[in-house]
């Protein structure tokens, strides 16, 4: 009976197991070395497309921001037409009256001794540095025995469709109805003080000793207190989300 020839396998002969080995483990290495390559390319290039969107989308804010700015050096002119709509002053006067009463009332606070009314709008151009708190004020006429809070006319832009107001290209302040609602909020809280302890302080206004510490704390916890509730009071009421509809729709 004739012997069948059996063909040698790599085990049995390890010389050429251990060259296919490292033949495949070659061309593994290369594939890795192939996909990793590819991957940091792809990454170094989605970075430089996302560089280059962000660079153009800089590029496109600082031309839109100076373009506002040189349109806005002009606001006194752009916004006085507003400032003699009466129907705006009365439903200034109005709110902050309804506002102002409500509130005193649920601190049972008898403000009936002094009248509060809205003053209009003063023009005071914003510099590079000052703050949300030059936007509105509340004075306190202790002859005449009656209280007056008055708004910056520059919230008027924000009347007309601009939600910031550029004191220079680089530097702006937000005017937009969100931070008008917290400004009457601030000043309603002034007057509030006003009837309830004849003086106010807040922290931007609240006068402080050589350690830095506010001299009257008391008066500027409480304005802060107060003006957060009487904001909540504004958003949750009819009456105000009629007012921010009449205000963002009429231009």
């Amino acid at each position: 009976m004739p012997t069948k020839e059996v063909k040698s396998s790599f085990m049995d002969n390890p010389r050429k197991l251990w060259e296919k080995v490292r033949k495949w483990t070659a061309i593994i290495s290369i594939l890795l070395g192939l996909i990793s390559g590819s991957v940091l390319i792809y990454q170094w290039w989605s970075r430089k497309q996302k560089i280059a969107e962000l660079e153009a989308k800089l590029e496109q804010t600082i031309r839109e921001n100076q373009q506002q700015y040189q349109i806005q050096r002009d606001w006194v002119n752009l916004t006085t037409p507003l400032t003699q709509n009466h129907q705006l002053k009365l439903l200034f006067h109005n709110l902050l009256q309804v506002f102002a009463d409500r509130y005193a009332k649920s601190k049972q606070i008898d403000n009936s001794h002094l009248p509060l009314l809205f003053g209009g709008f003063y023009q005071k151009a914003i510099s590079h540095g000052e703050k949300q708190d030059e936007m509105g004020n509340c004075s306190y006429d202790k002859e005449n025995q009656q209280i007056t809070i008055s708004l910056n006319q520059i919230y008027l832009l924000n009347k007309i469709g601009y939600d910031k107001y550029f004191a220079t290209p680089e530097y702006s302040l937000t005017i937009d109805f969100a931070t008008l609602t917290e400004t009457l909020a601030h000043e309603i809280a002034h007057y509030i003080q006003f009837v309830k302890h004849g003086k106010s302080s807040c922290e931007s206004s609240g006068t402080k000793n050589k350690k830095g510490k506010f001299l009257l704390p008391e008066l500027v916890s409480e304005h802060t207190e107060f003006t957060r509730e009487i904001k909540e009071k504004m958003l949750n009421s009819d009456e105000y989300k009629k007012f921010a509809k009449w205000w963002k729709e009429t231009n």
